[in-house]
């Protein structure tokens, strides 16, 4: 159905895309002066929950991060120790969002859950698709 080349380069660009994603986050985490979620519709446990875990989840970002563009870096060069990189990075940081509880979304959330199924496909690609083979060479 898909020639090797036309899967590489949708990896390609979902790499780009997933790139892209992050960065726009990381930009918007730096210069935005107003909260993601405005205070009149946070509910008590919501801040509790931020107040405990949050400081937790940014510090084990800003170690985690590094590794996870490093990752990036190697799967677009379709390199054996990015990919395993970047199960693990993906795997562990799951369960560590979902410590965060319930929270109120909003339209930003949208693009995270479209950077969640990129990364769903990304691994598709690289356990189940004739791209399994480029990474074994």
């Amino acid at each position: 159905m898909f020639s090797n080349m036309n899967l590489e380069k949708i990896f390609k660009g979902l790499i780009l895309s997933e790139v892209s994603i992050w960065l726009f986050y990381i930009i918007l985490a730096i210069f935005s002066s107003t909260p993601a979620i405005p205070q009149a519709l946070q509910l008590q446990y919501v801040q509790q929950m931020e107040d405990v875990f949050l400081p937790l989840l940014l510090l084990i970002a800003y170690c985690v991060l590094p590794l996870y563009f490093w990752s990036i870096w190697k799967l677009y060069h379709f390199q054996n120790c990015g990919r395993k990189f970047y199960m693990i990075i993906t795997v562990c940081w799951t369960p560590l969002t979902i410590l965060l509880g319930n929270s109120i979304h909003t339209p930003l959330d949208i693009i995270g859950d479209i950077e969640k199924l990129i990364s769903g496909f990304m691994i598709a690609l690289i356990y189940f698709s004739p791209l399994k083979e480029k990474f074994k060479s």
